[in-house]
């Protein structure tokens, strides 16, 4: 919206110009300096909140600044050079506008003295490798899952316990989901052919997703969820009342893609099975890694853990495919 409104200001400058409006042309002028210098103390501001912004629109952003100070360097020339004053005038809002933002940055409030602080250093991971995107397109699957994640699934899920439902972690691609973890909380029914948690524990994931977020580097909305559930010796399939429970689900996520898992199968097609709106597996599917940080996903278990114990409910079984620590057993190597 601001390079549509920037063009549209540049245009005027050019016609009134033409037409010999002093008035007009000197107006659009003054709207530029100041598009300018709304730009140098926007971008940077954003900035600051990386984890929350896009890295491709903020270098997008940089370009169009870039473009637009040189656009208004020449217009600045040109009304200099026509003998007309204001064309000094339009460069002062730019240049003022990086040091009085930098003041209000990193001035103290108390003491009301200026300095400059050195940024503080997060030791952010990014949760999604820089390259996951592109890598994941190459492999032409229609459902990936991250290697780590189908190892602990396949260590920790019991194939002769009842039923058990949760909520999956997903990436959506436009042409692939990328499937990297699951929370199994306690759950309210279970035994051979059904299984109910509440609904409540998938806003409690979400809520713990979304506070953790900015520190694995996604941005709110990155990571959806999904549910999952179990069919211990029974298959991968969606029964009449698993079809009626994804309608519900839809309504909500159009997008919506129902997981299925016997872990008594050996082949993967077998064992897991990711479902669309008709009902059908998506496929090809394949395990993928490197794709997902294990540092962060070590954080992201721990935000889980956290959001369950502020809530003093009773721990989840968490799937995820970090390394766990030294001495630490995983339930399927305690069994």
């Amino acid at each position: 919206m601001w390079s549509i409104y920037f063009v549209a200001l540049a245009a005027t400058y050019v016609v009134t110009g033409r037409r010999g409006d002093a008035t007009g042309q000197q107006a659009a002028a003054w709207g530029l300096s100041i598009a300018v210098a709304l730009a140098v103390i926007s971008l940077p501001v954003l900035t600051t909140t990386w984890a929350e912004a896009d890295p491709a629109a903020l270098r997008l952003g940089y370009s169009l600044c870039l473009l637009g100070t040189s656009l208004l360097i020449t217009v600045a020339m040109c009304l200099t050079l026509a003998g007309r004053p204001v064309g000094a005038w339009l460069l002062l809002p730019p240049l003022a506008a990086g040091p009085l933002l930098a003041a209000s940055i990193h001035r103290r409030p108390r003491r009301r003295r200026w300095r400059w602080v050195r940024p503080a250093r997060t030791g952010s991971r990014l949760l999604l490798r820089p390259d996951w995107e592109s890598r994941l397109g190459r492999t032409e699957l229609a459902v990936a899952l991250d290697e780590g994640f189908w190892k602990e699934a396949r260590r920790n899920l019991n194939p002769q316990a009842y039923e058990q439902g949760g909520v999956a972690l997903l990436v959506r691609t436009p042409r692939t989901v990328l499937v990297f973890g699951a929370v199994f909380p306690a759950q309210r029914l279970a035994n051979a052919v059904a299984c109910e948690f509440p609904s409540a524990e998938v806003d409690r994931v979400r809520h713990a997703i979304n506070a953790v977020a900015p520190s694995i580097g996604v941005r709110r909305g990155t990571i959806a969820v999904t549910w999952v559930h179990t069919h211990p010796r029974l298959g991968v399939f969606l029964s009449g009342t698993d079809r009626a429970t994804s309608q519900r689900w839809r309504a909500l996520d159009p997008q919506f893609t129902p997981i299925v898992i016997d872990i008594s199968q050996a082949a993967l097609t077998e064992a897991i099975g990711v479902f669309n709106g008709d009902g059908r597996k998506i496929l090809p599917m394949n395990t993928t890694a490197g794709l997902v940080d294990r540092v962060a996903l070590a954080r992201l278990r721990a935000g889980l853990v956290g959001a369950y114990a502020a809530g003093g409910a009773e721990p989840p079984m968490i799937l995820l495919g970090d390394a766990l620590p030294k001495g630490a057993m995983s339930r399927g190597t305690r069994r």
